[in-house]
């Protein structure tokens, strides 16, 4: 379909036309708003360089919709692999991802933010390649995106949200030891996202990963005993829920963020590598305030209270 030449703001005058498959916009077009809400067979839309402001229901309930077009040189608006981008001062920001969008999505380097349920429920999507400008992962990104196989995490990601990925059992993953991760070229242990034998008692985590992603070891009746590495800052949404017979953990200084019910299980004390302060700092949900944490110490402390080291034999003692 194409808008007829002189339109300069589009409101819901096509929302809801379920034969449209493709739209062009002319040139004096500035505004969308509702514009093709409902559009159930709109595969592709051409965004011309006029165009300054869509409202965010200007594309809802098109599940058909692949691709979005935009001029290279449009001033506020780009588009690669079909998403559709705003150029912002401190560069791009992620706006609409077609829901039939196909293959392989690499979001350019420039995006800092994926936000919230950004990608959610892109079925056909394979793969997703997010750069090293990438520092936040929102809540549920991706999920649905049931036919992810390939995912290559950024270097320096400070926030991942809950449920971001689904973590599908065709997901390529790098393995260590019990476990199976993501990450990138330089770091490939970055994100635990899966265990390859629930019925073991002992896990041993990369000396390199960041975060552990949901539900890890939800439901897990036969880990009793887990270090977190010191380089891990995440623990996700029920990571470690219900995992009954799990009574103790020793938990790195780095930590950062426990998301809700991560360490919701049958602990019965806390070993923390960090100081009381660290961990009154610390970003944690759902953790019994009454249960006894313990703070690290390698020399016996002058003055009492709740503190451990490592013995000659490597294991845990409490000082007295």
């Amino acid at each position: 379909m194409v808008v007829p030449d002189g339109v300069t703001s589009v409101g819901t005058a096509f929302a809801w036309r379920t034969q449209i498959t493709a739209v062009t916009l002319p040139d004096a077009v500035t505004s969308l708003s509702g514009a093709f809400e409902g559009c159930s067979s709109l595969e592709r839309v051409n965004i011309p360089l006029s165009v300054r402001t869509i409202y965010t229901d200007s594309f809802a309930d098109c599940p058909a919709l692949k691709e979005f077009i935009v001029p290279a040189e449009h001033a506020v608006f780009a588009a690669y692999d079909g998403v559709l981008y705003g150029k912002t001062s401190s560069g791009l920001s992620v706006l609409w991802a077609p829901p039939a969008v196909e293959g392989q999505i690499a979001v350019p380097d420039g995006v800092t933010v994926i936000p919230e349920e950004a990608f959610v429920s892109c079925v056909n999507m394979t793969g997703v390649y997010l750069p090293d400008s990438v520092l936040e992962i929102g809540r549920n990104a991706f999920a649905g995106c049931v036919s992810l196989s390939d995912i290559r995490l950024p270097a320096n990601l400070s926030y991942l949200g809950r449920h971001a990925f689904p973590y599908n059992n065709d997901l390529n993953c790098n393995e260590y030891e019990n476990g199976l991760y993501i990450g990138n070229e330089e770091q490939p242990y970055q994100l635990l996202v899966k265990i390859k034998d629930a019925t073991a008692a002992a896990y041993t985590i990369h000396p390199a990963t960041r975060m552990i992603a949901d539900n890890v070891f939800a439901i897990n009746g036969n880990v009793e005993e887990i270090v977190i590495p010191d380089s891990v800052f995440y623990i996700g949404n029920s990571a470690f829920y219900g995992c009954e017979n799990l009574k103790r953990i020793v938990l790195p200084a780095s930590l950062q963020i426990v998301e809700s019910y991560g360490l919701q299980c049958n602990l019965e004390e806390i070993y923390y590598r960090g100081t009381a302060q660290q961990w009154a700092a610390l970003d944690k949900q759902n953790i019994d305030e009454d249960l006894p944490v313990y703070y690290y110490s390698a020399s016996q402390p002058a003055a009492g209270g709740n503190y451990w080291h490592y013995d000659a034999d490597g294991k845990i003692q409490v000082w007295e």
